[in-house]
């Protein structure tokens, strides 16, 4: 059930800061080029005549990690 795809490159940045011992805030950018692809192991396009699924485009995220 495995559909042949081209090759893809996607560009990710991640980073973090620690401004005290228990807490890091953390942020992203998965896919900063917006490239447009598609997984081959992605097996909702397995159907030959249904429409292609293709991965979001850029995407943005940021969180928080407090411990105590």
């Amino acid at each position: 059930m495995e559909t042949g795809t081209p090759g893809f490159t996607t560009y990710d940045f991640r980073s973090f800061w620690r401004p005290k011992d228990n807490l890091t805030v953390m942020a992203g950018v998965e896919n900063f080029t917006n490239k447009d692809y598609r997984e081959h192991f992605d097996f909702r396009s397995a159907n030959p005549n249904a429409q292609v699924v293709r991965q979001m485009g850029i995407n943005f995220y940021f969180g928080s990690e407090l411990t105590y």
